[in-house]
């Protein structure tokens, strides 16, 4: 959950460019989705989206951002 409220402290904290973090977590958020929709005909709730979105933007900062 500290992904979630890292996340919050970055978008206040940071100008977000095209190609940046964000559009990296945008894009595995929207996998994701359409994974779990195809695979196992399901769609995930808000909040897991939401925490997936969290944990890829908070993993491309710490890698130094998008490569």
């Amino acid at each position: 959950m500290s992904s979630s409220l890292n996340l919050n402290a970055n978008v206040q904290n940071e100008d977000l460019d095209t190609g940046t973090c964000f559009d990296v977590a945008a894009e595995a958020e929207q996998n994701f989705m359409n994974n779990m929709a195809t695979r196992f005909r399901i769609i995930p709730r808000d909040e897991i989206a939401y925490n997936v979105f969290a944990a890829a933007y908070d993993g491309c900062v710490e890698a130094g951002g998008p490569s």
